[in-house]
């Protein structure tokens, strides 16, 4: 949901939702600096470290072998999803993968960076 700015009554605050695999760090430091752009334009910015979801594991042979993983969130308050991974890691990056999957990207406005 939107809410109304302090400065601006009846204005709605853009919510943004920040998703992140980062093992070395990297990309966790450009999701904070997304966050902090986004609080500078006035949104509202949600972060999401895909580390702290269930079933994280370093996975041998390029991934292959693995069931993929359910990771769903609720995008609809959500006017804008970033998503960013690491590209040298590639069980990270399939957690990316694997979130891009068990969502409904249908009319949904995103963006990515690694």
């Amino acid at each position: 949901m939107e809410g109304s700015t302090a400065a601006n009554p009846g204005v709605s605050t853009p919510r943004v939702l920040i998703v992140f695999a980062s093992p070395e760090g990297f990309i966790s430091k450009l999701a904070d600096s997304v966050a902090s752009g986004c609080r500078k334009s006035g949104a509202e910015p949600t972060l999401l470290d895909l580390k702290e979801t269930k079933g994280l594991q370093n996975f041998p042979w390029f991934g292959r072998m693995r069931k993929p993983e359910h990771i769903a969130a609720d995008l609809s308050p959500h006017a804008l999803v970033f998503l960013g991974f690491e590209t040298g890691s590639l069980s990270e990056s399939r957690k990316a993968f694997d979130f891009i999957e068990s969502n409904d990207w249908k009319d949904r406005k995103s963006a990515l960076f690694c």
